[in-house]
């Protein structure tokens, strides 16, 4: 189903309340920054997709789950 989707609606995706969390967790692993992003600033994140994120190679995702 992601594979077919844009980065733009990979992002509405991941910044939902709604979300699953095996969902957020696949988005976590997405090539686009601004996907991982969009999932480390979702309230709904489960651990596991934050665990991933806190190592990101792109700051501003490691920053978001700082926060």
């Amino acid at each position: 189903m992601m594979k077919n989707m844009s980065f733009v609606e990979k992002v509405i995706l991941a910044e939902r309340s709604d979300t699953l969390p095996d969902v957020l967790i696949k988005l976590a692993e997405d090539k686009n920054h601004d996907v991982r992003y969009a999932v480390a600033k979702n309230p709904n994140a489960p651990p596991e997709a934050l665990i991933k994120l806190a190592e990101d190679k792109n700051s501003d995702v490691r920053e978001a789950v700082a926060r």
